[in-house]
């Protein structure tokens, strides 16, 4: 019973704290005038690729020089998955923001599996930058990077580059 209470309490407190600090217009650096966009990846021309991991080392989005909040969601994607979900980050667009410029970076190493064995991704360097007017992020609520597999990997040894061939869609 002691826990439960003191556990209200706390959330109360909180809730209250944020209620306070949203009312002083401080609303932990978040502008409520912002607007979140999504950010999906998504591969196509996957061949005889059965799964290709990539570890996301970082997301960015700026606009006018400034960096803007983004919420990583994951840190691998599988680029030959067939689905359409794929989402990596949420971006918070600030009001008034022009054009918003954003870059997906990847981990050196990934992996792939094909129906002619499995072997390791080289992604050294491997990003996929591009811009975007904000009105128009705002408007479609996303953007999609498409990779195309079939252009975006080189034969390495035993296993492949990637020099990622990509379209952005909002």
């Amino acid at each position: 019973m002691k826990t439960t209470w003191k556990m209200g309490v706390a959330v109360g407190a909180v809730a209250a704290a944020a209620v306070l600090a949203s009312a002083a217009g401080c609303g932990g650096g978040q502008d409520p005038r912002a607007d979140v966009v999504e950010i999906r990846m998504v591969g196509e021309h996957q061949g005889n690729l059965s799964a290709v991991l990539l570890p996301v080392a970082s997301i960015t989005a700026t606009a006018s020089g400034r960096p803007l909040e983004v919420e990583t969601l994951a840190d691998t994607v599988d680029l030959a998955a067939n689905r359409r979900d794929g989402l990596l980050a949420r971006v918070r667009i600030p009001a008034g923001a022009g054009e918003v410029a954003f870059s997906v970076k990847f981990d050196d190493a990934g992996g792939y599996e094909s129906s002619r064995g499995n072997g390791a991704v080289d992604a050294r360097g491997a990003e996929i930058g591009w811009r975007a007017p904000a009105a128009e992020l705002r408007k479609e609520g996303r953007a999609v990077i498409t990779v195309d597999l079939r252009r975006s990997f080189r034969s390495l040894g035993d296993g492949m580059r990637l020099l990622p061939s990509s379209t952005v869609m909002w």
